[in-house]
C-alpha cells in the first residue's frame, strides 16, 4: 500500500502540533514526512523529502507561502500545495491560481475540512498515476472558485485604483469578457431569493453584449457590465431593451444606467459617481431605465424638518397620546419617503428611529428591518405599528430607568458614547443616571461600557479573522493599548492568547 508524504508549513507551532497529533493520517494512507516554520526552510526540506502534498500557511517570516508555492511550482510541480491561511485577500487567491495551488482553506478550519482537501489531493495524485503514469496539473482551485474570484476582482476594480498592467493581467487570468471597446453599467436591486433568475434574464436579454454580471459587494444590488460600440447611446438601450424589464417581478425599482465608459481604468470613477444614484432606484417604477446623472440631481439631505419631526414623534410617545403618536409617525415616514434618499440610508434611518422607539417603550427585542425588504408599504405598516406599541414591560435587565440604560448601552457600546450623551438620549439627568448605575449595579457607567465592549470582542476573536487592532476599533476603543488593558483585566488573558486558546480548543 502506497503511503503519501505530507509536509506541514506554518509559523504557529500550535497549528503544526494540532495537525500532527489530532489527525490519524495513517488512516488515509498519509504520513507526515516533514515540518517547517517558514517558506525558506520549507523549500530546502521539500527538495530532500519530495512531499506529495504540502499544507502551507501564507503569512510567515523569512519567506511566505506565496514565495514557497512559486518555488515548488518550478522545482516540484507535481506536489500538491494547499494553502491553510487566515487571509482571504484577492491578490493571494490570484497568486494561488498562478502557481497552481491545489486548494485554499480559510482558518479557522475544522479537521474535517482539512482532511477532505488533503484526501482530495491524494486521490488526484493516485488517479493521475493510474491513468497516465504521470502527474497532470489540474487547476481545481480556479475551476471551483472562478465565479467568486471574478466577482471579487470586479468589485475591487470598482472601488480601488489599479495599474493598467494589473488590470489586464487579472482580466486575462480570470477569463473576464471585458473586451469593449466601450462599456456601460446597469445597476438594479434584485430580490435575493430570485437573484439567480435575474442574472439569467440579464444574461439572455443582453447576450450580444457579452455581459459581466456580479453582485456589488456589501449590497443586494446586481451590476451588469455591457461591452458596447462607441456609437451606442442611452436612447438605443431604452428603445431595444427597456420593455424586457418594465414591471418585472425580479426587480425592485428602476434600472440605473451609467454614462458610456471608454476604458476599464475609468470604472472606479464612473461607479463612484453613479452608485449613489443606483441606491435611489428603489423609488422609481420597476424596470424603468434611468440615467444615473438624472437621479443624482435630486437633493436628499436630511433637513432640520426631519429632525424636528423625529423629536415630535419621540415627545408624543413619552406623552402617551395614541392619536398624536399615529399622526406624528405617519407624517415622519412620508417625509422620509419623499426625500428619495439612498435606500440603505432610508432603512438605516428607519431602524435608528425604531431603536429609539423601543428604548422609549422599554421594549427589549428591537424590530430590525432588513435592507432587502423592498416593499415600502410593508415597511410603513411595520413602522406605524411599532410606533403605536405602548406599555412598558419587564425585560432582560428589568424595567424602569436602569433597564432602559443597560439596554441602551448594550446596543450602543461601540459608539463614542458618554454618560452625558446617553442621559440626553434617555431623557434623564446625567447625575441621576450615574447614581442608579452605581447604586443598583455597583459597576457604574464605565464598568458596564467596558463589559459590553470586551464581551463583543471575545465574540469577534472567536468568529472572525480580524486583526486585534481592528477588533478594538469595532467594539469602540480608539486606543489598542486601552483595549488590551481592559481585555486582560476582564478575561485574565491577552486577546492574542484568548484567540489561540479558542482555536486550539476548536481544533481539538
Amino acid at each position: 500500500m502506497i503511503m503519501y508524504k505530507l509536509m506541514i508549513v506554518d509559523d504557529e507551532p500550535i497549528i503544526i502540533r494540532g495537525l500532527r497529533e489530532h489527525v490519524n493520517w495513517e488512516e488515509y494512507n498519509i504520513t507526515i514526512a516533514g515540518e517547517a516554520e517558514n517558506g525558506m526552510s520549507a523549500i530546502k526540506k521539500a527538495l530532500i523529502i519530495q512531499p506529495d502534498i504540502v499544507l502551507c500557511d501564507i503569512k510567515m517570516p523569512v519567506a511566505d507561502g506565496i514565495a514557497f508555492a512559486k518555488e515548488m511550482n518550478k522545482m516540484l510541480p507535481n506536489t500538491k500545495v494547499i494553502f491553510l491561511t487566515g487571509f482571504s485577500k484577492q491578490e493571494y487567491m490570484l497568486e494561488a491560481i498562478r502557481n497552481n495551488v491545489f486548494d485554499y482553506i480559510m482558518k479557522p478550519a475544522t479537521a474535517e475540512e482539512i482532511i477532505k482537501s488533503v484526501v482530495k489531493a491524494r486521490d488526484e495524485i493516485e488517479q493521475n498515476f493510474i491513468q497516465n503514469g504521470r502527474y497532470h496539473k489540474i487547476d481545481n482551485f480556479l475551476s471551483d472558485n472562478l465565479k467568486l474570484l471574478q466577482e471579487n476582482f470586479v468589485n475591487q476594480l470598482l472601488t480601488t485604483s489599479m495599474s493598467p498592467e494589473k488590470i489586464r493581467d487579472n482580466i486575462e487570468t480570470l477569463s473576464l469578457p471585458l473586451h469593449g471597446p466601450r462599456y456601460l453599467f446597469l445597476m438594479m436591486y434584485g430580490y435575493p431569493s430570485d437573484n439567480w433568475m435575474l442574472v439569467q434574464k440579464i444574461q439572455t436579454v443582453f447576450a450580444q453584449f457579452d455581459p459581466v454580471i456580479i453582485q456589488i459587494a456589501k449590497t443586494k444590488m446586481v451590476l451588469a457590465i455591457l461591452n458596447v460600440d462607441p456609437s451606442y447611446t442611452f436612447g438605443d438601450l431604452v428603445a431595444q431593451y427597456e420593455t424586457h424589464f418594465l414591471c418585472s417581478d425580479l426587480i425592485a425599482g428602476a434600472v440605473i444606467c451609467s454614462e458610456i465608459i471608454s476604458d476599464v481604468k475609468d470604472f472606479k470613477k464612473v461607479f463612484t459617481d453613479s452608485f449613489p444614484a443606483a441606491q435611489k432606484g428603489i423609488w422609481f417604477p420597476k424596470g424603468q431605465f434611468i440615467r444615473a446623472a438624472e437621479i443624482s440631481r435630486i437633493n436628499t439631505d436630511l433637513s432640520s424638518d426631519i429632525s424636528n419631526m423625529k423629536k415630535k414623534l419621540f415627545d408624543t410617545i413619552r406623552g402617551g397620546l395614541p392619536n398624536q403618536i399615529s399622526a406624528s409617525a405617519k407624517a415622519l415616514f412620508q417625509a422620509l419617503v419623499n426625500k428619495k434618499m439612498e435606500y440603505p440610508l432610508f432603512i438605516e434611518t428607519i431602524n435608528q428611529i425604531l431603536n429609539t422607539v423601543s428604548i422609549l417603550y422599554n421594549v427589549d427585542e428591537n424590530v430590525y428591518i432588513q435592507e432587502d425588504l423592498y416593499n415600502i408599504a410593508e415597511i410603513r405598516k411595520i413602522f406605524l405599528e411599532r410606533c403605536k406599541t405602548a406599555g412598558p414591560r419587564q425585560q432582560k435587565y428589568g424595567g424602569g430607568q436602569l433597564g432602559r440604560a443597560l439596554r441602551y448601552m448594550e446596543k450602543n457600546f461601540s459608539t463614542d458614547i458618554s454618560l452625558e450623551s446617553m442621559a440626553a438620549d434617555l431623557y434623564i439627568s446625567p447625575t441621576y443616571l450615574s447614581r442608579i448605575l452605581n447604586e443598583k449595579t455597583h459597576l457604574g457607567f464605565y464598568g458596564w461600557l467596558h463589559y459590553f465592549r470586551i464581551q463583543k470582542a471575545c465574540e469577534l476573536l472567536e468568529e472572525t479573522n480580524l486583526y486585534l487592532y481592528e477588533i478594538a476599533e469595532k467594539v469602540g476603543y480608539s486606543s489598542y493599548k486601552i483595549f488590551s488593558k481592559y481585555f486582560l483585566s476582564l478575561t485574565g488573558k491577552t486577546a492574542k492568547d484568548y484567540r489561540a486558546q479558542y482555536q486550539q480548543d476548536s481544533f481539538a
